[in-house]
């Protein structure tokens, strides 16, 4: 069975990778851990297509704290490549009603 199929929702996350890359934070990891950050960020959004195409809940969100909080909507972009703007769009309002069992009034 596929994940889809017990009704799990994902959030991907994916701009966490992208944040702790961006240049105004060069630096911010040692070079063989941006090694692994490309490497998570690179298979994590193969993996997001792949959920797409098969039906997975797929929820917005982000993880990004402080003075990252900026990027939120980066996420976004990033998901572009993946996702169509539909997909998007209902990544950032149905579906995480549905999760929150909130459907009937809100997204």
């Amino acid at each position: 069975m596929i994940t889809k199929d017990y009704g799990v929702f994902l959030t991907p996350t994916l701009v966490t990778y992208a944040a702790m890359a961006a240049p105004e934070f060069s630096g911010f990891l040692p070079l063989v851990s941006a090694k692994k950050n490309r490497a998570g960020f690179d298979k994590s959004l193969h993996a997001l297509g792949l959920a797409s195409k098969i039906g997975v809940n797929i929820c917005f969100g982000t993880d990004l704290l402080g003075p990252l909080h900026y990027a939120h909507s980066k996420d976004l972009a990033i998901q572009s490549t993946v996702q169509s703007n539909l997909e998007i769009l209902r990544s950032a309002t149905t579906t995480p009603a549905r999760v929150l069992g909130q459907d009937s009034f809100l997204g």
